[in-house]
């Protein structure tokens, strides 16, 4: 998967800066190729993703000391009570 990254970010900033064409990148990858990398990055994406909800569902932002005496705000949209 970090092949494909790397292969991606290289490919994006070659053409980004001129070094090469987008037609001269495009033309060496099949749609295969293309649908292969894809789900690498979106494997990728939805794991960061997954990290991301965890640190957020435990209140890893919080420190470890304070955490347990945390309340979380009213959800938006849900009326608070009284």
């Amino acid at each position: 998967m970090r092949g494909y990254i790397d292969e991606i970010v290289d490919n994006r900033n070659a053409v980004a800066h001129g070094r090469q064409s987008a037609h001269g990148v495009g033309r060496r990858i099949t749609s295969s190729d293309l649908e292969e990398r894809l789900d690498a990055v979106m494997k990728v994406v939805d794991h960061v993703l997954f990290c991301f909800e965890e640190y957020l569902q435990n209140r890893e932002f919080i420190d470890i000391r304070h955490r347990a005496g945390y309340v979380a705000p009213a959800s938006a949209g849900t009326p608070s009570s009284p």
